[in-house]
C-alpha cells in the first residue's frame, strides 16, 4: 500500500479510448487510482484508495470507475497476528469500500496474491472466496466473479470463463443444492461422487460420443 496525495484530479466524462490491443492494469493509492482511471485503464489492483491520513474513496472516481467498466482485483486480505498496527487499521475500511464499489457497479473481482508468501499459498482461492462473499457480495456472485468476469478482466473472456463451445475447461461437477456456501473444498476436488474432465468444452461428436477419451483425463 502506498500513501499519496489525497485529492485526486478533476475526471474526464467519459472514457479514452484504448491506444493498443493490449489491456493496462494499475495499482492503488487515491490519486493514481484516479490518474489512471483518467488515462483509460482496463483495472486496478488492490485499489485500496489509501492516503496518509487513512482509506479515503473519492465518488467522482468510483462513478467514473462504473460508467466506464473498470475492473477492481480485490485482494482479500485477513486480520493476521502480528499484523502492523497501521494495516489492521485500514482494514476494515478498505472491505466496507469494496462492498459500496460492487454495490456502485464497478466490476469487482475476488483476487488473492497467491503464492507470495507462507500466509498466502498457492491454493488459497476456496478460503479467500469465502472471506470475500462474507464481505462484498453474495455467495454467487462470488462464485461468479473467479469465473467470466476474472476472464474477461484478463482480456480472455473469449475463450475462457464460461461453459460454451469451444472454450477452455477445467470442469468439477460436484454434488450441491444451491449455493449456501462457495466453500466446495480447499483441494480442487470433492470428497464425494464428482465429474471431474479437464480440456476443450467441445461440441458433441457425431454418433453422441460419452466415453472419455485421452484428452480428457483429469
Amino acid at each position: 500500500m502506498h500513501a499519496t496525495d489525497p485529492s485526486p484530479p478533476p475526471l474526464p466524462s467519459h472514457r479514452p479510448p484504448p491506444r493498443s490491443g493490449r489491456r493496462v492494469r494499475a495499482l492503488d493509492g487515491a490519486a493514481g487510482i484516479a490518474d489512471a482511471v483518467t488515462a483509460g485503464v482496463d483495472g486496478i489492483e488492490h485499489c485500496t484508495f489509501i492516503t496518509r491520513s487513512g482509506v479515503r474513496p473519492d465518488p467522482r472516481t468510483i462513478d467514473a470507475m462504473a460508467e466506464a467498466g473498470v475492473f477492481v482485483g480485490c485482494t482479500v486480505v485477513e486480520p493476521m497476528d502480528g499484523m502492523p498496527a497501521e494495516v489492521l487499521a485500514v482494514l476494515e475500511p478498505m472491505w466496507q469500500n469494496m462492498a459500496a464499489m460492487h454495490a456502485r457497479g464497478v466490476r469487482v473481482v475476488c483476487c488473492t496474491d497467491a503464492g507470495v508468501g507462507p500466509f498466502k499459498p498457492h491454493d488459497v482461492l476456496p478460503r479467500d472466496l469465502v472471506h470475500f462473499a462474507s464481505r462484498v457480495t453474495t455467495n454467487t456472485a462470488a462464485l461468479a466473479s473467479v469465473t467470466s468476469p476474472a476472464a474477461d478482466s484478463c482480456g480472455l473472456g473469449h475463450r475462457k470463463g464460461r461453459l460454451a463451445p469451444g472454450y477452455d475447461a477445467d470442469l468439477l461437477a460436484a454434488p450441491t443444492r444451491g449455493t449456501t456456501s462457495p466453500r466446495y473444498g480447499t483441494s480442487g476436488r470433492c470428497t464425494g461422487p464428482a465429474v471431474e474432465s479437464t480440456g476443450r468444452n467441445r461440441p458433441p461428436e457425431p454418433g453422441g460420443r460419452t466415453e472419455p477419451g485421452p484428452q480428457d483425463a483429469p
